[in-house]
């Protein structure tokens, strides 16, 4: 078993673009106890080793195993004071064993905070968040996932992040609280029983990019894009929200966005009421959302593939392909029954996703 993990590992950092890295270093975060005998109980605790990866020339990799019946991490969660690049980066990370499927599932790894403003910070630069499922359970503001200027270089995949208790008039999914920041959100849905945002960025400088992200239900904005045109958004869902995109965007290089209203961003990018189209989610009934596509939607096959742009994901939350020259808007590419794994690219390297999920 460890020899497949540390295979496993590497694949990984292959998937990631730093193949290039002398070493590994990984732990285990749950259960520390027998038969499950993790090496940290929190993330958190692992954080505060605030190791040197650069100087090592290590990447380290945290995963996270749903170990407990009820949520598997509740620690407010700072990332900071780890020394990482592009190529040494700190990945935190659930494997596919503990992984969800694109919707809630409490059988599946989770991370719940019921107590704090701001449950996650990311204040570290090159920290990757990967299949992680964030939920918001603070019966005041909360905002979830916030992203600081030192945390440049910072990735956002394959995440579920939601907030479902009400309360407090500040609640956001994903936000940028630092200028200067540097990050992607990428194949995530972020949704809003409880919130007024979902993606929320502050500052004039800095660039915050979106790839075929999925956002449902906010009370005020699906992505506020602020007052700079530092904001990118490629194949994006954003839907439902009292306004779906509001703010300046980087409109030349955003497109193949699709809004309920008529605020989609960018060329090629869709505004269903106006043009009688619709996203034709499997559920959006409270507590039992599914926002995969159904094979009526007019999402698919409409946005731009990674043929042409090379940033976007080779292939969906679930591990479904994306390729050619168009691809489904949203985090989910439509197959029928019986979809198979595809091929993720980040940084111009490829690996099945088999491997990686």
């Amino acid at each position: 078993m460890k020899k497949i993990t540390i295979l496993l590992s590497m694949l990984l950092l292959v998937w990631l673009g730093v193949a290039n890295a002398v070493d590994t270093l990984t732990f285990t975060i749950g259960d520390t106890a027998a038969p499950h005998n993790r090496d940290y109980r929190h993330i958190a605790s692992a954080i505060a080793l605030g190791l040197n990866l650069v100087d090592s020339n290590k990447v380290c990799i945290l995963n996270c195993y749903n170990d407990f019946t009820g949520p598997d991490d509740d620690s407010v969660l700072v990332i900071s004071g780890w020394t990482t690049s592009d190529s040494t980066p700190l990945i935190i990370r659930t494997p596919s064993s503990e992984r969800h499927a694109g919707i809630d599932d409490t059988t599946k790894w989770l991370f719940v905070c019921s107590n704090a403003l701001y449950p996650i910070t990311v204040q570290n630069a090159y920290t990757y968040l990967i299949g992680l499922q964030i939920e918001g359970r603070n019966t005041s503001s909360q905002q979830i996932v916030r992203l600081y200027a030192a945390g440049s270089g910072s990735k956002l995949i394959d995440c579920i992040i939601r907030k479902s208790s009400a309360g407090g008039s500040s609640n956001r999914g994903v936000t940028t609280t630092s200028s200067n920041i540097n990050a992607t959100v990428e194949n995530c849905v972020i949704y809003a029983n409880h919130m007024d945002s979902g993606v929320r960025q502050y500052y004039t400088t800095g660039t915050l990019t979106l790839y075929n992200c999925t956002i449902y239900g906010a009370a005020t904005e699906g992505i506020n894009g602020g007052t700079g045109t530092n904001v990118k958004a490629v194949n994006c869902l954003v839907y439902n929200n009292s306004t779906d995109f509001i703010g300046s965007f980087d409109t030349t290089n955003s497109s193949n966005n699709f809004s309920k209203d008529t605020t989609a961003v960018g060329a090629s990018s869709i505004h269903g009421d106006s043009e009688g189209k619709t996203p034709d989610f499997v559920s959006v009934i409270a507590d039992a959302e599914d926002f995969h596509l159904q094979s009526t939607s007019d999402a698919i096959g409409v946005g731009v593939g990674p043929d042409v742009n090379a940033n976007v994901p080779t292939a969906d939350i679930d591990g479904d392909a994306r390729s050619g020259a168009t691809c489904d808007i949203g985090f989910d590419e439509y197959v029928a029954a019986g979809g198979g794994q595809g091929v993720r690219r980040i940084s111009g390297v490829n690996v099945k996703g088999v491997s990686v999920k």
